[in-house]
């Protein structure tokens, strides 16, 4: 009966009050990056948006702002609870940080060091403030002098020789250097390392709609579904390093990384066939046996059968394009949309279309489209504009 209720409870929160129900459960598993990653992606799948981590925005913990998710400043690497607190203190004190000189000169310097303000820039947390990443970078050792010095200033400031309190200092701030920002890879890379994943942006971003719409990863994720013989996913090559066996002949071992998952996949006999694909930072599709050994704490291992690159993906593999559409009162004019829309992409896959209807929750519609379309993803973003991010999918 109890966990009946409390089933009853969690289900409540999360259809009334899903942003919130999806911070508290972000901030209870901050320290568990598996963990932070699939409920992110279970906010996005409930359209919630998940901010960046920002020193503007951002409080300790996962909380909401405007029905967003604001991601907490404990939750990234060399960033602790104490770290976090004084930034926030700092903030509702004095308000928004402008610059960096700005947050220096007002935090305490002994919970806020160079360690923390590093992980700050890497992890995107400062881009509100003013400057680009590798110019806040370059400036960090000059910014922690300021701040001890005027915090030093204001200190001595405080009591006059009559005992009165001023409390003021004035110096101007130094100008950052004039360099460019850092290449968006490089910004990527440094953000997955402190945050623990890609959260603004993704390598794989542009494949998403084709690999999920094949990959079969989910199965991996519910205790209660079986294990799959064959794991179809795509990602990235990282770790990439060749081998020879005991009758030297070459095999190559790596991490893959997926959109929500990691393995780490072994090329045998098909290393051969596959090696042009299979270097470092390739995005590929894989399929291959799966082992999973449960009673260690390891990732899956994929013993490749079969690659092919992703940007292949979509033309070998997707069958069919699926768009939902309301018979609401903008239907007529969102149908005329499409009309025009649809046959400027002609190709062989074919188009579902579900008319659903809101106001007399009548059994879904679908139609078959006549003429095929080549599921190109300028038609896919367009449709999207017309009915909904996640009303258009790819299968």
């Amino acid at each position: 009966v109890a966990y009946a209720y409390i089933a009853y409870q969690t289900g409540y929160l999360k259809a009334h009050y899903p942003a919130e129900f999806m911070a508290a459960n972000l901030t209870s598993e901050r320290g568990e990056i598996k963990r932070v990653v699939e409920l992110v992606a279970e906010a996005k799948k409930l359209d919630i948006d998940v901010l960046p981590p920002d020193v503007n925005t951002s409080t300790v913990y996962f909380s909401v702002l405007d029905g967003k998710i604001t991601y907490g400043l404990s939750a990234l690497k060399s960033i602790g609870e104490k770290a976090a607190m004084e930034i926030v203190r700092a903030r509702e004190e004095g308000g928004p940080f402008k610059s960096i000189y700005d947050l220096t000169g007002r935090v305490d310097l002994r919970a806020v060091n160079r360690k923390t303000i590093e992980a700050l820039i890497y992890a995107g947390a400062m881009d509100s403030l003013e400057g680009n990443r590798s110019q806040k970078y370059y400036a960090i050792d000059t910014a922690l002098k300021y701040g001890q010095r005027l915090q030093d200033e204001m200190q001595a400031a405080q009591v006059s020789l009559f005992g009165e309190s001023s409390g003021q200092s004035v110096m101007n701030e130094p100008p950052l250097e004039l360099l460019p920002e850092w290449n968006e890879q490089m910004k990527l890379d440094k953000e997955k390392e402190f945050i623990g994943f890609y959260l603004t942006g993704h390598p794989l971003e542009p494949f998403r709609d084709e690999i999920e719409a094949i990959s079969n990863e989910f199965y991996l994720d519910d205790p209660e579904l079986p294990l799959p013989e064959i794991i179809r996913t795509g990602g990235l090559v990282n770790n990439f390093v060749q081998r020879y066996d005991q009758r030297n002949n070459p095999y190559a071992k790596f991490r893959f990384e997926t959109l929500t998952h990691e393995f780490d996949v072994l090329a045998f006999k098909s290393y051969p066939k596959y090696k042009e694909l299979l270097q470092e930072d390739s995005k590929i599709y894989i399929e291959g046996n799966l082992k999973v050994d449960k009673e260690r704490d390891q990732l899956p291992v994929l013993f490749l059968n079969h690659a092919t690159p992703l940007s292949d993906l979509r033309e070998q593999k997707i069958r069919t394009l699926h768009l939902r559409i309301r018979n609401d009162e903008a239907f007529e004019e969102n149908i005329n949309k499409l009309k025009t829309l649809v046959p400027r992409y002609p190709g062989n896959k074919i188009l579902y279309i579900h008319i659903s209807y809101p106001k007399t929750n009548e059994p879904e519609k679908i139609i078959k489209v006549g003429s095929g379309v080549n599921a190109a993803r300028e038609l896919v973003a367009a449709m999207r504009k017309i009915v909904g991010q996640l009303n258009v999918w790819l299968s």
